[in-house]
């Protein structure tokens, strides 16, 4: 416990287990938050993905087709399917 938190926690008037509980709930809250921020994040970098998807002409798809394949087997996504 840091000196913060130990400056306001007297043990002698909480409850011990309340007061964990309280911490468990703080700590799940923050993870709530960043997990959240990051389905904000993919979801816009996916958006614009689809947004510039139709810029790329016919003589690139290929090409753009095997810079996506390597980035799925960078993240071993494909590596189950050969």
């Amino acid at each position: 416990m840091n000196c913060y938190n130990s400056w306001f926690y007297n043990p002698a008037v909480f409850n011990q287990q309340a007061y964990e509980e309280y911490l468990a709930e703080q700590r799940r809250q923050v993870y709530e938050q960043e997990q959240y921020m990051e389905v904000i994040k993919v979801s816009k970098a996916f958006d614009d993905l689809l947004t510039d998807l139709p810029k790329v002409d016919a003589a690139h798809q290929c090409q753009l087709r095997n810079a996506c394949i390597a980035v799925l087997v960078k993240h071993g996504i494909m590596q189950n399917l050969y």
